[in-house]
This record gives C-alpha cells, sequence and structure tokens, in this order.
C-alpha cells in the first residue's frame, strides 16, 4: 500500500532502483511489473526484471551509479536501510522542484532488543552506543527518525508527505514501514 501511494505521488510511473529485490515480488505487487526499474540483489533471478546482481552498498558507492536516474528507492533491508538511505541522499544533485519518493523497510527489531544496532545508523544519527541500557529499544523509532532527517536534509530535500506503518507483533524483527515523498525547494540551487 505505501509503494502504491509513492508511485501514484510521484505521476504514477517513477523509474524506481529496488536496492533489495529478491525474487520480485515488490515488482509484480506494487509495482506492476514496470519497466521502468532496476533491482539489485546478491543473488541472480532469471525473469522479465532488470537486475544486477551486486551488493547494493557497493552498488550505491561507485562512481559510475547514476543514482540521479532514478525517482523511487526502495530500501527494503534485511535490518537497516539508514545507510542506504545516507548513501543515495549524498549523492543526489539537487534539481529544484522535483520530486522523489523513498521506501524503507526497518527489520533492526531484535538488534535493537539486544542493543546491538548498527555503529554506522546510530552515529550518523548523532547517538552514541549505550550497552547498558535498553537506548536503543525504547527509542528505536526517535533514532530511525532522526537519522532519516539527517540524510534528507544532507540532500536539501524537504519531506512533503509520509506514512508510516507497523507489522503486527509477533515477530522479532518488529518490522516498521516508512514512505516519503520529498522534494527539493524551488529557490535552492545547491546543497550548503
Amino acid at each position: 500500500e505505501l509503494r502504491r501511494w509513492l508511485v501514484a505521488e510521484l505521476g504514477g510511473q517513477p523509474r524506481i532502483l529496488d536496492c533489495f529485490c529478491g525474487a520480485g515480488m515488490m515488482w509484480r505487487a506494487a509495482y506492476g511489473s514496470t519497466a521502468c526499474y532496476v533491482g539489485l540483489d546478491r543473488k541472480q533471478f532469471d525473469d522479465a526484471r532488470r537486475t544486477i546482481v551486486c551488493d547494493s552498498l557497493r552498488y550505491l558507492r561507485h562512481v559510475d551509479a547514476r543514482l540521479d536516474d532514478f525517482d523511487l528507492f526502495d530500501l527494503d533491508a534485511y535490518g537497516s536501510p539508514l545507510e542506504h538511505l545516507a548513501i543515495i541522499c549524498s549523492r543526489l544533485e539537487p534539481e529544484p522542484g522535483r520530486r522523489l519518493g523513498f521506501v524503507l523497510t526497518d527489520g533492526t527489531g531484535f538488534a535493537a532488543k539486544m542493543n546491538q544496532s548498527g555503529h554506522g545508523a546510530l552515529s550518523h544519527a548523532g547517538v552514541s552506543r549505550h550497552r547498558a541500557t535498553r537506548v536503543q529499544y525504547r527509542y528505536r523509532d526517535t533514532i530511525a527518525e532522526m537519522s532519516i532527517r539527517r540524510s534528507l536534509a544532507q540532500a536539501g530535500l524537504t519531506v512533503v508527505a509520509a506514512k508510516r506503518a507497523k507489522a503486527p507483533s509477533g515477530g522479532t524483527a518488529e518490522m516498521r514501514y516508512t514512505a516519503i515523498l520529498a522534494t527539493w525547494p524551488t529557490a535552492r540551487l545547491s546543497r550548503g
């Protein structure tokens, strides 16, 4: 539902980069098997999608990766999507008035319960690691929001709208889903 909402907000035919494409469930269910799609995964899938077999973090950092070619970034990580978001936002060139979509799936609930959240995500949000307390678990959503805001601000992006959802309780990951529609202000010419 969050993905379909973003597709509609981006005009119905956005150019999608799916950083954890898997077997293509989202490509079929949420994106209508669009041709305006590139999927990244460590495993090869032989289907009609355009996919690249790679580590998505390495792809995002690669000098020849043209991230500005995409309008919607799907970050359905097996853990935290925050490092991916930070890299994408650091590499995008501002284009006043352009709208972008980000879908983030955060499955770090168990790691947060064990105070084992990734150091990079904590550091990016400006949070120190606290092993002896349950800070990471109690403030998991706040820490993620701080990191998301920081990434978008570094890119000069302004949030137009956002939607959030939680998976039903019961699983150890305690999944969180976030869809963000963002834009560069029309008066902004470059990153500050």
